[in-house]
């Protein structure tokens, strides 16, 4: 399903939604991506896992309204969206609001300048082997991550999974510290480029660094 169009990590930097579908930002999120109150911010979202994108509106093109967390602010608390309709008729039937502390995943080499995480991605997960290889369909794309015996993540990628795995396990240097091949399934390439660019940039914010075989940053 293509794009629908419609956000140091610590409590001071999460978002929330409330039950009347508004979303907040911390003062300190909005100065890190420019923004300025009543600007216009567009939205899109990405169907599963649910996982909403934004950026600044271009000129001239629809957008939210970014305002004052209260009138009565000076301009430093924070600000706000209202997304009503969208909570109602998107958003309600999938999650249970309020949804507070949503970590803020900024994009640098993208369309979009954050992205917030509603859901957690539904992973499958199949042994890092030619015989874990083919229990993943070959009509499957997505995004994937390497792990480790310990869990720890080494790779991000895209792309149809099972060719992507049998390119890794060609490479020694993979497959010696690889255990694990987790998944996503996602219909559109744009979907999985995008979703790509999040899940490194998460980790790299998380640690501090990209994981050990990726080499791009998002």
């Amino acid at each position: 399903m293509p794009l629908i169009p419609i956000i140091p990590i610590g409590n001071s930097l999460t978002c929330s939604f409330n039950s009347e579908g508004t979303l907040t930002f911390p003062q300190r999120v909005i100065d890190l991506l420019g923004w300025e109150h009543n600007a216009k911010i567009a939205l899109s979202y990405i169907h599963e896992p649910l996982t909403l994108l934004l950026r600044s509106a271009e000129i001239g093109h629809p957008g939210f309204t970014l305002s004052h967390l209260s009138h009565a602010d000076t301009g430093k608390a924070g600000g706000k969206i209202s997304c009503t309709k969208f909570s109602k008729e998107v958003l309600r039937s999938r999650i249970v609001f309020p949804l507070r502390g949503l970590v803020p995943i900024f994009l640098k080499s993208s369309n979009f300048q954050l992205a917030l995480t509603l859901q957690s991605p539904e992973w499958r997960t199949v042994e890092f082997s030619l015989t874990g290889c083919q229990k993943i369909s070959p009509e499957v794309k997505g995004v994937y991550q390497l792990l480790s015996s310990d869990m720890k993540v080494l790779r991000i990628g895209e792309g149809i999974v099972q060719t992507r795995t049998r390119e890794h396990l060609k490479d020694q240097r993979i497959v010696q510290s690889t255990q694990l091949v987790r998944y996503i399934s996602l219909e559109d390439k744009e979907e999985t480029e995008i979703m790509e660019k999040i899940l490194i940039a998460y980790h790299e914010a998380e640690h501090k660094h990209l994981p050990e075989f990726n080499s791009i940053r998002a």
